[in-house]
């Protein structure tokens, strides 16, 4: 399992068999309290307290303007993974993908109503306001304002339509063509 930086982004290209993933699918909207608590949808909650740790692993996204979130458990795994652990801490070294991650994650509990308490920090960063969206991403999930998440849909809808086209580019003439041949060999379509 390693991490590469691809883009500007992480990401995860699975080599082992080791790990156990959390699958996160779906997407929930809800209500952020003036306290910047947040429920976590059910499916999600369900993964994560199935996790040793019970806790969340949550940080602004590399790839998208919203916040990116995992079980603690599996941040941990992919650091592992990925050699972090032997990090030399006596030695000055220039900065990689993990530091930046480590310091811009927070760890937060679920409480027992569900929800965590989001650190102002990470509501600025995400412009989360009064209400919340949780996308699933299979390993782990993504945190929207409703207006990030629209704007967002919108993008990969339109760059699906221009892949799907250039890639189901049909030439209609000849199949057309094609098919009136075989009405005319067969008597029939």
């Amino acid at each position: 399992m390693k991490w590469q930086l691809n883009r500007s982004y992480f990401h995860l290209s699975i080599r082992s068999n080791r790990l156990n993933f959390l699958i996160f699918t779906g997407t929930y909207e809800n209500k952020v309290d003036a306290k910047g608590r947040v429920s976590v949808p059910a499916p999600f909650r369900a993964l994560i307290s199935g996790s040793a740790s019970r806790e969340l692993a949550l940080f602004p996204s590399f790839r998208f303007s919203c916040l990116e979130g995992m079980s603690f458990d599996t941040l941990t795994a992919l650091s592992q993974q990925a050699g972090v652990s032997q990090v030399n801490l006596f030695e000055a070294s220039r900065p990689n993908r993990f530091s930046l991650l480590f310091r811009s994650t927070q760890r937060l509990h679920i409480d027992d109503a569900g929800r965590v308490s989001l650190p102002d920090s990470l509501i600025t960063q995400a412009g989360l306001s009064k209400t919340a969206v949780f996308t699933g991403e299979g390993h782990s999930f993504l945190l929207w304002s409703p207006e990030a998440h629209a704007a967002q849909v919108q993008a990969d809808m339109a760059a699906l339509a221009a892949e799907s086209e250039a890639d189901l580019s049909v030439d209609f003439a000849l199949v057309a063509k094609e098919a009136g041949q075989a009405t005319d060999k067969g008597g029939r379509a």
